[in-house]
């Protein structure tokens, strides 16, 4: 079965100080941008990367928020990861978006502490 990352999601505690980081190091700029009802932001940017604002202070600058991959045969990859412990993620049917399988959750994860992070997307 053949998979690549189509991102890789970070949590960031001083977003301004990351985006001008990458936009100024690696000329990544932004494609999508978009803020939650809690004021934090999520920002994508050109290259695969991911930043999460989160205030958890248990969550360190640059831990890894997730994995988003592309797989040949999504279904084949729930099963594998079903059987991995992992378990169903969202209500939608696997033919329609978002076309997420499975998921983990991070222990103490969570961009303000109250949600819990999702991780191992497949």
């Amino acid at each position: 079965m053949a998979a690549y990352v189509e991102h890789a999601a970070y949590y960031v505690n001083q977003m301004d100080w990351y985006l001008n980081f990458f936009q100024q190091v690696f000329q990544m700029q932004v494609q999508k941008q978009r803020q939650g009802a809690d004021g934090l932001r999520e920002v994508w940017l050109e290259g695969g990367v991911q930043l999460c604002e989160t205030t958890a202070p248990a969550l360190e600058d640059g831990r890894c928020a997730h994995l988003c991959l592309i797989v040949e045969d999504l279904e084949q990859a729930r099963e594998k990861g079903l059987s991995l412990g992992c378990t169903p993620h969202g209500k939608a049917p696997l033919d329609s978006p978002p076309r997420r399988a499975v998921h983990r959750d991070v222990p103490g994860g969570g961009r303000s502490g109250s949600r819990p992070a999702k991780a191992g997307k497949t």
